[in-house]
Formats: C-alpha cells, sequence, structure tokens
C-alpha cells in the first residue's frame, strides 16, 4: 500500500504516431484492459470517442464488447489515449483497481486499503476506518494504537502510553512545511488523475523507490505576481539555441512554423517590484541564447521564469540549464547537454546525443538516434529505445533500460536495476547495495559474466551460460563464445539473469 501512496505522485508526457483510431462506448463506466501496451500519453477531452493513436508499423488489436475496451498486441507497443471527460474508467491488475476520471481517483489495492483522490485531498481508508487524511487542515494518520496530527499548530502524537505535544516554534515550524509540502503534492496529483492511472496502468508491480515529485505551481495563491515575456525570432537554418535559465522549468519542443516562438512567465509572491529584479535577454552568442538574468544576485531575487520554446525542425539544439525547475524536450536535434537540480528531465524523439544532469528528480529519456549519458540522485532513471550507448548513474533510485542495443553502466545504490543486454562495446558494470539485479540478455550476445552478492542469490532463468564457477551468491562464465565482460555486483539482495526473448 506504501508503494501505491507514492506512486500516486508520478508524472510522465506525450508522444508522436501516425494512426488513429475512434471507439465509440455507450455506457458511462469503461473497463479498459492492456495486454503488451503501455500508455505513452493519455488525457480528458470534451469529445465523445475513445480516440487512441500508435505507429503505423504497431499490430494494436483493439476490441469492445459493452462496456469494456481491450487493446492488445503482439510484441511490446505504447500508445496515445484520449478519453471523454464525461465518463468514468476502471482498470484492474490483479487484485487491485484503478477508478478515475477528471474529478479524482480512487485506487483499491490488494489489502483492501482505498486511497481517494478528490478536490485536493487525500484519504486513505482501511475496512471502516481512515487510516490516513491530507487536505487543507493538515495531516492525520490513525491506526490501532497510534495516532499523529501534523499542522501549522505543530506535532501531536496520542499512544495509549503517552501523548507527545511537539508545539513550540520548531514544532509549528517543522508541521507547517510538512503541511505544505503534503497538500502541494496532494493537490498537485489532484488536479492530474489521468497522470496517476497511467502510472498504475504502465507498472503494475512496480518499485517506486527514488521517485521525486515538484509542482510548477507550488503553493501558488492570490498573492502571485507574474509578468509575461512573448518574442518570435527568425533563425538561420542550423541555427543552435540555447537557454540559460534560473528557478524554473523549461519545455522546448517542435512545430510546423519557420520561426522561434519564445513564451515566459516570471512568478513571485513577494511584491510586483521584485520582478524588475529578472530579464529576459535574446543573445546572438554561439547561435541563440535566452537568457534569464538576475540583476541583483545578494540578495537574489526571489522570482521564477518558465519557458515554452517552439523551434523549427531545422535548429539545434544546444546546452539547456535551469535550477529547481523541469527541463522537458521532445522532438528537436542537436549535440546537447540538459541540466538542472531538484527537478526531473523527461526526453521524447530525439535526434543527436544528450547528456543529462539533475538532482533529487528522476530522468526519463524515450527514443534516441544517438548516444546517452545521464546522472542524477535519489531518484530514478528509466531509458527506453536509444540507438546507441547508455551509461546511467544514481543513487537512492532505480535504473530501468530497455530497447537500447548498447550500455556502458548502470550504477546506483539502495535500488534495483533492470536492463536488457543486446550487445556490448567495452566491459560494462552493473553496480547497487541493497536492490536487485535483473539482467535480460540477447541470445546472440558473447560476453564474460562475473556475477557476485551478499545475502542474496544468483538465479538463472533460461539463459544459457556456460559456467566456470557457481554457487549460491556468485557466479563465472560465459554467454554464446564470450567477450567483454558484463559485471554485476550488489548486497543484500539477489541477481537473476534472463533471456530476453523470454520478456516478450
Amino acid at each position: 500500500m506504501k508503494k501505491l501512496l507514492i506512486a500516486i505522485i508520478i508524472l510522465a508526457n506525450i508522444g508522436l504516431f501516425a494512426v488513429t483510431h475512434k471507439i465509440s462506448v455507450q455506457t458511462d463506466e469503461v473497463e479498459l484492459k492492456f495486454e503488451n501496451v503501455k500508455i505513452k500519453n493519455i488525457s480528458f477531452y470534451s469529445g465523445k470517442d475513445i480516440e487512441v493513436k500508435f505507429g503505423k508499423s504497431d499490430n494494436v488489436i483493439i476490441e469492445q464488447s459493452e462496456n469494456v475496451v481491450s487493446f492488445s498486441a503482439d510484441s511490446k507497443v505504447k500508445i496515445d489515449i484520449k478519453l471523454p471527460e464525461s465518463k468514468s474508467y476502471i482498470y484492474k491488475a490483479g487484485d487491485s483497481v484503478c477508478k478515475f476520471n477528471p474529478e479524482g481517483v480512487i485506487i483499491q489495492g490488494d489489502d483492501g486499503e482505498i486511497v481517494e483522490f478528490s478536490e485536493g485531498k487525500l484519504v486513505v481508508i482501511d475496512g471502516d476506518e481512515t487510516r490516513v487524511e491530507i487536505g487543507d487542515q493538515g495531516i492525520i494518520v490513525q491506526d490501532d494504537s497510534e495516532r499523529v496530527e501534523i499542522s501549522s499548530e505543530g506535532i501531536i502524537v496520542e499512544s495509549e502510553d503517552e501523548n507527545t505535544y511537539l508545539t513550540g516554534f520548531w514544532g509549528r515550524l517543522l508541521g507547517s512545511v510538512i503541511k505544505s509540502v503534503a497538500k502541494t503534492s496532494v493537490s498537485f496529483a489532484g488536479k492530474k488523475p489521468e497522470k496517476i492511472a497511467k502510472y498504475f496502468i504502465n507498472d503494475e508491480d512496480a518499485d517506486f523507490s527514488g521517485t521525486y515529485f515538484t509542482s510548477d505551481d507550488e503553493n501558488e495563491s492570490d498573492e502571485l505576481y507574474t509578468e509575461e515575456f512573448y518574442e518570435t525570432y527568425q533563425p538561420a537554418k542550423d541555427l543552435k539555441v540555447n537557454v540559460s535559465n534560473k528557478n524554473g522549468k523549461v519545455v522546448i519542443h517542435t512545430w510546423e512554423e519557420n520561426y522561434i516562438d519564445i513564451y515566459a512567465i516570471k512568478k513571485t509572491r513577494k511584491n510586483e517590484k521584485e520582478l524588475e529584479k529578472v530579464e529576459i535577454n535574446l543573445l546572438e552568442v554561439d547561435g541563440l541564447t535566452i537568457e534569464t538574468k538576475h540583476l541583483s544576485e545578494h540578495p537574489a531575487p526571489k522570482v521564477s521564469v518558465s519557458y515554452e520554446i517552439k523551434v523549427p525542425d531545422d535548429v539545434l539544439l544546444g546546452d539547456i540549464q535551469s535550477s529547481n525547475g523541469k527541463i522537458e524536450i521532445k522532438g528537436v536535434r542537436g549535440e546537447t547537454e540538459l541540466s538542472t537540480s531538484n527537478a526531473e528531465i523527461i526526453v521524447y524523439d530525439f535526434d543527436g546525443n544528450l547528456t543529462l544532469h539533475t538532482s533529487n528528480g528522476p530522468i526519463n529519456v524515450e527514443n534516441v538516434t544517438g548516444t546517452v549519458t545521464a546522472r542524477t540522485s535519489n531518484a530514478r532513471i528509466t531509458i527506453e529505445d536509444v540507438a546507441k550507448s547508455v551509461k546511467a548513474t544514481t543513487s537512492n533510485g532505480t535504473i530501468e533500460i530497455e530497447d537500447s542495443p548498447i550500455i556502458t553502466e548502470a550504477i546506483t545504490s539502495n535500488a534495483k536495476i533492470r536492463v536488457e543486454i543486446i550487445d556490448l562495446e567495452n566491459d560494462v558494470s552493473f553496480m547497487t547495495s541493497n536492490g536487485e539485479i535483473k539482467l535480460y540478455c540477447s541470445s546472440s550476445l558473447n560476453a564474460n559474466i562475473e556475477a557476485t552478492t551478499s545475502n542474496g542469490r544468483i538465479n538463472l532463468h533460461d539463459l544459457e551460460i556456460i559456467t566456470s564457477s557457481i554457487s549460491k551468491n556468485s557466479l563465472s562464465g560465459r554467454i554464446g563464445a564470450g567477450g567483454y565482460t558484463v559485471i554485476a555486483k550488489t548486497s543484500n539482495a539477489s541477481i537473476n539473469l534472463y533471456s530476453i526473448e523470454k520478456l516478450y
């Protein structure tokens, strides 16, 4: 159940498709089923039909029976799905059930607990008892023997043996911070029920360690002051575009027009004059550099700036830098470095080589024609469909890499590693601690393998390995004719080796 609670605050985004199908459903509640199909993007709209988009080469079978719509494929594919906002939807994963509509989400776990998100409020119900409640007034957690209440007045713990009251200055401060973070997370999740449903549907047996949540509109109120910026720029062919931002998100994608469209919004909660301390400049330096400039550094302006930039498809992307804000890139090309902090990085459909750096935020990459080097901390890395080599490093977060022919390194701690190995161009290390390693190897792979763990096991699943030595927690051997070495090391967890052909 704890995993479900954390899962409820995960985000994702969009892809490009070529085939569109419309499904007409007459009932007010629709059950959705998926087999070998994952959702790339899910959204509500005002239309009457369910709209599904997928690639021309994807053999997606859509079947309808009364209030049930099923999506299946022979091999794993992804779809883009738009749902009429006038209906409600249900998805079943084993004994767990997710019901959602534009107003909220209800998740019933296999242990009988119910999690409800609606109107900016989270409630966890076990049987007839409300165990967790997060809302405007604060947080209440109740079990059979203890009750914890967190609010702006402080923290109160009531138990059968004694009561503890932390209501002085530090108690009120800590209570206010916890309440604010929880309320912001719940409020944002309540506004995006389709995102919660997408995560539940795509990863029904997920490990959510190292996930990170951030909201662009965190703590906004009636006292928010804003100033908009809008500019266009006519680029030469293959012009390189860079962005240097501070404290805000950067979203860049291609469009069909032949000019660059730049929209930005400055925000502050201090006062209107604070906005004057930040300028947005277009500099013809190293191509075109879009710059957020602070006119004073001590103290730094309490202003955030968020960008939405549209570029023609013949524009190159250079360095994109920000802090405390998400970076989202779609459909562009270049030799690009993306860097932020305390926020996630999302990249779809990129033509070129990528270097990605963040901290305390996840990295999600899909469909890249070049190489990917990704580094974060305290968050997960998910990489899919990269044409060339992949290197991923994090801590306290899961690493998942699939549909990428060459992996050079995957290192984390206190979390799982799950990768598909198609080919090698050098020795490769998969290292973690207190986390399971799952390696899915191609039958055409020629490699040596060294796997060691402590307080765990080495398990072979339908993968042919010629072993030179093997024990409960170590293995040496070769796959095929041997070659470069696959090194897998963990502690307090198992290492599982599979044939990739058995995966699909």
